[in-house]
């Protein structure tokens, strides 16, 4: 049986998107950017953790180094 699907439509393998075996362009075009957005964005949260997490360590280290209250504080 035949389907009638929007010029905007791209046809997949049967059940790869969906039961009916299609899914719109438009759809699946903002699902991707929205999944690179999101990529980004979990890209920047890491590399900014990481950023702190070397930051604290570094002071740790100077603040557990430290042989006076002085220099523990110019950490």
């Amino acid at each position: 049986m035949g389907k009638c699907v929007d010029k905007d439509a791209s046809c997949f393998e049967r059940y790869q998107c969906d039961y009916e075996g299609f899914t719109c362009k438009s759809n699946l075009t903002e699902c991707a950017e929205k999944h690179d957005e999101l990529v980004e964005k979990y890209n920047r949260l890491v590399s900014d953790f990481n950023d702190l997490l070397d930051k604290h360590t570094e002071v740790s280290r100077c603040v557990e180094y430290a042989s006076s209250l002085q220099e523990a504080q110019d950490c």
